[in-house]
């Protein structure tokens, strides 16, 4: 059975992520690829974001990923973080996998989201 509300959001979603600028602990602007971002719906109750950091550096990173939930207006109705390659060094080149989840209802409201990689 379909959430009504994220029949649109799926849309929207995968349409509007993003990385955001560059802040002091964000990886430098184009040493980082987030990729393959999916919404998956396991439980009825449950869903997860996933998706891959690839390295596209010179040098070994780890860290975690910062996910904004967005509403119609752009606000942030919740944010959360998923460590990356459960916090195993990423080679140059090398992606790692992240996973969040979380339950359904916590997309209630919600239009779009924002993926960022931050650098441990």
């Amino acid at each position: 059975m379909s959430h009504p509300r994220l029949t649109g959001f799926l849309a929207v979603a995968l349409a509007m992520v993003t990385t955001l600028p560059p802040m002091a602990d964000v990886a430098p602007a184009g040493t980082v690829a987030i990729e393959d971002l999916t919404l998956n719906r396991d439980l009825d109750d449950s869903w997860a974001l996933a998706g891959l950091v690839r390295n596209l550096g010179s040098k070994p990173i780890s860290g975690y990923v910062r996910i904004k939930f967005l509403d119609a207006n752009g606000d942030i109705r919740k944010s959360a973080s998923a460590f990356v390659n459960d916090l195993d060094p990423i080679q140059p080149g090398q992606a790692g996998p992240f996973e969040y989840w979380t339950d359904a209802s916590d997309f209630d409201g919600i239009e779009s989201y924002n993926v960022t990689f931050r650098d441990m």
